[in-house]
């Protein structure tokens, strides 16, 4: 015995259409999530002497990575010294590299893209 049926798949293309988009805008915000956590953190763990590197500790997100730098310029009697340079390489105090979080970065940016999938239909 042979039987038809009709499936309407309209929720599941619109879904479909709407996902790239949405899982776009779910990685940038998980990318911000991280660059924000990493900055606050790195800002926490940087020595402090004039709080000139904590002042200047920032990052930045691009379509697929985060950069947090920790330059601080200090003009010492007209010489222009990169004092985060300094304390980060050179005296090994790795508050750029001690404060990123590798499994909350995962976490953040999983949750952010799975709240995007959802706003999509999945």
């Amino acid at each position: 015995m042979a039987g038809n049926f009709t499936l309407d798949t309209s929720r599941l293309k619109g879904a479909l259409l709407r996902s790239e988009s949405e899982t776009e805008n779910g990685i940038r915000r998980g990318l911000t999530t991280i660059k924000n956590d990493w900055v606050a953190d790195s800002v926490d763990l940087a020595p402090v002497d004039s709080s000139n590197l904590q002042k200047q500790i920032n990052g930045q997100v691009d379509d697929v990575s985060v950069i947090v730098r920790g330059n601080a310029r200090h003009d010492d009697r007209g010489d222009i010294f990169n004092y985060g340079y300094y304390i980060h390489e050179v005296r090994g105090n790795k508050f750029l590299d001690d404060a990123f979080d590798e499994a909350k970065a995962q976490q953040a940016l999983e949750r952010e893209v799975e709240k995007a999938l959802r706003k999509a239909g999945f």
